[in-house]
């Protein structure tokens, strides 16, 4: 079973107090942007985009036994480079390329595990995309 953790990002009481210092010193600006940089989590949509979306039969089974199966021994998986305290028993690797790559992407037999996940994920206005697998 593989599970996601997100931490949010905490400040010592020090640092919190060095950029209310900041502040204070005619830098208020700066301030208030470190400390919302700090205190924001970051997300990668927008706000009236879902994060996550469930879609029910999305692939068949067997299909994604298949799929997860290529994985365990795919020649580009290896260790993750996430923080090793949430992660330290997954493996993986990330593929990122453009909407010009599709094709290049397509072609290359070392992704087509990948291929019946992308051709049902694809969403036809993205011009990036960027693939995170992790095997746990």
């Amino acid at each position: 079973r593989c599970e996601v953790i997100m931490a949010k990002r905490k400040m010592s009481l020090e640092m919190a107090q060095a950029v209310l210092l900041i502040g204070l010193g005619g830098t208020t600006l700066l301030a208030l942007f470190l400390a919302r940089l700090i205190f924001t989590p970051m997300i990668s949509c927008l706000s009236h985009q879902k994060l996550v979306r469930k879609v029910e039969g999305f692939m068949p089974e067997e299909e994604f036994a298949w799929m997860q199966q290529c994985f365990e021994n795919h020649p580009l998986t290896g260790p993750s480079v996430l923080d090793q305290n949430a992660f330290s028993a997954t493996k993986g690797f990330v593929i990122a390329f453009n909407r010009r790559g599709i094709d290049m992407f397509k072609r290359d037999v070392r992704f087509e595990c990948l291929h019946p996940y992308f051709d049902r994920a694809l969403y036809a206005g993205a011009n990036a995309f960027v693939m995170n697998l992790l095997v746990c």
